[in-house]
């Protein structure tokens, strides 16, 4: 009897001694599971990205010049199109980076672009927003037309594949009696009508004090859940919802917030002048605490973390990455560099298992493979 009396008290030491050891709690918050990690790590993770090839935009024949790439994407068989905003056409590559072909060109006519904003692919069918004629133009990953989808909104932005016919991405317009822009984050059906809003966005351009940069709510896709950030300074916080926009569960993590260096407020103001804000340039002294987010091939988080920054760690890429909502590790890329703010000049995509990122003063795009 005192044998079977001291091995239940051994079982129950050792359950406490593991829930003492773990880096998170899980809290009911509103009727939302919600995930409190601490800055503990919870696994070992080694990633090490490494360049695999560059596209140059400036070499080859005209066809092959990029000059102002604004989006990536992949299809089945890891063939990599890039759209162009200048060109109003689709550079394809295969997975090797080689040259393949120009899909469309820049005109009004079936199938053509005229000064395209974004690019997603879907079951291997390509859909281009070309807000200008507010429209979306369907294509099969050979360049040939399919149709055109006409929009009741002024503008679909940044929108990405949402499981197998949605899309995640923002609608908006400018209000010019009330001087305003808004972009709402919304799951859209394959029509792009808004299924649902997620995060309703809008900001006055008199106001110098709104950041534009606001306005755009870092968010990923994974294949069971869309991650939506907080978009705030004070809070690490993610949202994590269904595919029809219905809360699943949260992220929370410890975070104080940080104030921009000198250098770092540069760096923001001529990235703000390069984008036109119409406002003009805000002051901004302190960081988002979540700059971008992403998913890997193994369908973990990858958070785009902003940090307490000197001279020597003023460019280093750090992501803090979770799985199902506990946080595992932060992990330091060594051979990429970064901002703690976003910077449409230097857009990052991550594909299976590669990182794919824009260089638009070298209108290049560099791939890595981790």
């Amino acid at each position: 009897m005192k044998f079977i009396i001291l091995i239940i008290i051994t079982t129950i030491i050792l359950s406490c001694s593991k829930e003492d050891e773990r880096n998170y709690t899980v809290k009911e918050i509103g009727g939302i599971t919600t995930f409190k990690n601490s800055n503990k790590p919870s696994k070992e993770l080694i990633l090490k990205p490494k360049k695999i090839f560059t596209i140059d935009g400036n070499s080859g024949d005209s066809s092959q010049v990029l000059k102002r790439p604004v989006g990536v994407s992949v299809d089945s068989n890891k063939d990599i199109y890039i759209l162009d905003i200048i060109e109003s056409n689709i550079k394809k590559y295969d997975s090797n980076g080689n040259f393949i072909k120009a899909i469309s060109k820049k005109g009004m006519g079936p199938g053509e672009l005229s000064f395209p904003n974004s690019m997603a692919i879907l079951e291997d069918t390509i859909y281009v927003a070309n807000s200008g004629q507010k429209k979306i133009v369907k294509l099969d990953k050979d360049g040939n037309y399919i149709g055109d989808i006409f929009l009741s909104n002024e503008l679909i932005e940044l929108f990405q594949p949402v499981g197998k016919d949605r899309f995640l991405g923002y609608v908006g317009g400018v209000n010019q009696e009330k001087n305003e822009i808004g972009l709402n984050l919304s799951i859209l059906n394959k029509r792009f009508e808004v299924i649902k809003e997620l995060v309703p966005n809008r900001i006055n351009l008199s106001d110098p004090n709104n950041n534009i940069l606001n306005i755009i709510s870092p968010y990923a896709v994974s294949e069971k859940g869309i991650f939506i950030s907080s978009n705030s300074k004070n809070r690490y916080s993610i949202n994590v919802y269904n595919f029809n926009g219905e809360p699943t569960y949260n992220i929370e993590k410890w975070y104080k917030k940080i104030k921009l260096t000198d250098d770092e407020s540069e760096q923001f103001n001529k990235a703000m002048k390069k984008i036109g804000s119409r406002s003009g340039v805000p002051e901004v002294k302190y960081k988002k605490a979540i700059n971008n987010l992403f998913v890997d091939n193994q369908g973990r988080l990858w958070v785009k973390v902003s940090l307490q920054r000197s001279k020597d760690s003023e460019n280093n890429f750090v992501i803090d990455i979770f799985k199902d909502g506990v946080f595992l590790n932060r992990v330091e890329f060594d051979e990429l560099t970064t901002e703690d703010f976003f910077n449409p000049e230097t857009r990052l995509f991550v594909y299976d298992n590669r990182i794919f990122i824009f260089d638009r003063d070298s209108n290049s795009l560099s791939v890595y493979q981790y």
